[in-house]
């Protein structure tokens, strides 16, 4: 195969994004669509090989794996090994335990399936995991099992009916994905089935190059490459965490790298970018870079006890890991490439011993609870994970209900969570995002005689939002007399400036809710933590900063955070005549706000209640509002309570 300095560089402009966008740099907002067009530059790649070997008689499957496997496995096993001393350091059990659990997928080629059944991509807690980057190694991986051997077993049919199956797979993938990203986006981002459609972007270029001999040199060439690279610079730039991915939308990054393939010839705009030797060098350093820069990154935030990283610390883990990639490409990636350095017993042999030492660190890993002995523990007790919260609730409340909430509900999963304390109509609705969720607990308990619910989406609850339109239109609709309480969490969702958007928009559900005659309560938000609640548990061996810290604020900064959203909130309630509860006293005394109280860690993460919390604070809320004890006593007379 003839060597493409620009495919080099287009791994570096499909690299440089991603880590940027890892290391938090908004402007980078759609730095995530880099790892699609890896996909499609692999799927270019690996056809390209397949074909002229298949075409000179010359394909085994054994040499393929081989080559696979010196381009892969030593780079990701060196990197693997060197995260476990500053995981032991670093992690609390918690997350020590997740990471166990990506240590074993690795060595099964299955970290895309671990990571789907877990947190989705662009979750906080995403940020936290330091293998989370190896879900698109577990992809490829995968397809270099299944593609190989679809290739070989329809060779013999000839090209054209090869083409024409894998048009048939691209279609059903990209219509699967376009759909999942909407319905199922966790499964849409990870799995295989619905990332096919991007590799085969690049297998049609292969076979498109084959047939032509080469990169077209039309003059229409030049313009079409420059068009891909624009395709490319507008998704990095625009996309954003809101994007669905993938799916249509992916269509631009993916055809901007198909147009760079196909036509970035000598002496268009494209080669003579992509082929600069700094950009070459950074294309060829791609993959270690790629490995390097999630670990860095990660145990920075864990040392500091903080998701977010300032300006210094991420420059620090970019500058380190094009440091450690340029080192790990020279020594690691290129002497075992090289066949009269390494031979294939020796790439096999080395690669199943890492393997199963990986393997069986992470196996105990997970059977230890995240190497719980360790670290030192407090007294404090209470649930720090999402895992104990949800498991909780789905065990203890039954499916949502009427039908139609359900059904939608069913349909729109990841998108609109619903659960209730009894079956029927409730007479409480708890809505918003997740931080109405996490009252939920606490609320049916101080209310046991009446049946509380909660619908709640990742976004704002307004009228015209269409995935809550099920919700309203339910609300709306039905003639029962219920209290609906209306909370988000404000300070994720509203930036400054933007109060008087919010308002109008909070403004017009409040009113359609009132003329439903639906009793609405408008409830604030406990303080958002920089850190994580494990801080207050354990007394971890090395941390750049204090967990006491972590786990409390300054009642002045909390009230800070209250300033964003309390003006807008008040108007609203003095405007409607409604009840505005803030939250402040359930977590907060006359100094400072905390993610624990004498007995309990009240958080499962840097802003949500665990069940102690949500104990706490729903029954806060319930003896704070005259509406909810009096609707309280006269439903409870109605239900058959005192």
């Amino acid at each position: 195969m003839k060597y493409r300095p620009e495919i080099d560089g287009l791994r570096a402009v499909a690299v440089v994004p991603v880590i940027l966008f890892h290391a938090g740099f908004s402007i980078f907002s759609g730095g995530f669509v880099g790892v699609d067009i890896f996909f499609v530059i692999s799927g270019y790649l690996i056809t390209t090989i397949i074909m002229s070997e298949l075409e000179a008689g010359t394909f085994s499957l054994l040499r393929f794996y081989e080559r696979r496997a010196r381009r892969i496995l030593p780079a990701l096993f060196l990197v693997v090994l060197c995260c476990l001393l500053p995981a032991w350091v670093f992690l609390t059990p918690l997350h020590m335990q997740d990471f166990a659990q990506s240590l074993v997928a690795v060595t099964l080629f299955s970290s895309n399936i671990l990571f789907w059944q877990e947190s989705g991509y662009f979750n906080q807690a995403a940020e936290l995991k330091p293998l989370l980057h190896t879900w698109s190694l577990a992809v490829e991986e995968q397809y270099y099992i299944l593609f190989p051997l679809f290739l070989m077993m329809m060779w013999r049919w000839g090209r054209k009916l090869t083409l024409d199956t894998l048009v048939v797979v691209f279609i059903l993938s990209l219509g699967a994905a376009h759909w999942s990203a909407y319905f199922v986006p966790k499964a849409a981002f990870f799995l295989l089935p619905m990332r096919a459609w991007e590799l085969l972007l690049g297998v049609f270029c292969a076979f498109y190059l084959d047939k032509r001999g080469g990169a077209s040199q039309r003059r229409f060439a030049g313009g079409l490459s420059a068009l891909g690279l624009v395709f490319i610079l507008v998704a990095v730039f625009v996309f954003d965490r809101s994007t669905p991915t993938p799916s249509l939308y992916t269509l631009l990054p993916t055809v901007g790298a198909v147009l760079i393939i196909l036509f970035s010839a000598k002496g268009t705009l494209s080669f003579r970018v992509l082929s600069h030797r700094i950009v070459v060098g950074i294309g060829l350093v791609s993959y270690s870079a790629y490995l390097w820069h999630q670990p860095l990154l990660v145990f920075m935030r864990h040392a500091r006890f903080n998701a977010d990283l300032p300006l210094f610390w991420s420059g620090l883990a970019i500058a380190i890991t094009m440091v450690l990639s340029a080192l790990s490409w020279k020594y690691i990636e290129a002497p075992f490439r090289n066949s009269q350095l390494v031979g294939r017993r020796s790439v096999f042999v080395l690669s199943t011993v890492f393997a199963a030492l990986i393997f069986c660190t992470g196996f105990f890993g997970v059977l230890s609870d995240g190497y719980m002995q360790r670290v030192a523990k407090n007294s404090l007790a209470g649930d720090v994970g999402n895992y104990d919260f949800y498991q909780y609730v789905d065990g203890h409340y039954p499916d949502c209900q009427p039908d139609s909430v359900a059904l939608n509900a069913h349909v729109w999963k990841g998108f609109l969570r619903c659960n209730q304390s009894r079956p029927g109509t409730p007479d409480i609705v708890l809505l918003g995002d997740s931080h109405a969720e996490h009252l939920f607990v606490g609320v049916a308990e101080a209310l046991p005689d009446l049946n509380v619910g909660y619908y709640i989406k990742f976004a704002m609850p307004y009228l015209d939002e269409p995935s809550f339109r099920p919700v309203f239109d339910e609300l709306l609709s039905n003639d029962k007399k219920q209290i609906v309480l209306l909370t988000i969490a404000y300070v994720r969702w509203i930036q400054e400036g933007e109060q008087e958007a919010f308002y109008k928009e909070l403004k017009k559900t409040v009113s359609a809710l009132i003329a439903a005659h639906k009793q609405v309560v408008l409830v604030g938000d406990v303080p958002r933590y920089a850190g994580w609640p494990e801080a207050c548990i354990y007394k971890m061996p090395v941390s750049l900063k204090a967990s006491s810290s972590v786990c409390s604020m300054s009642l002045v900064k909390a009230r800070r955070q209250q300033a964003v959203y309390g003006d807008v909130l008040t108007r609203l309630s003095e405007e409607f005549g409604l009840e505005y509860i803030t939250l402040e006293r359930t977590v907060c005394d006359d100094r400072a706000c905390h993610m624990f109280n004498d007995q309990f860690v009240l958080y499962r993460d840097f802003s949500h209640l665990n069940v102690p919390g949500s104990r706490l604070a729903g029954r806060y809320v319930v003896e704070s509002s005259a509406l909810l004890r009096r609707f309280m006593r006269k439903k409870g007379r109605e239900v058959g309570g005192p």
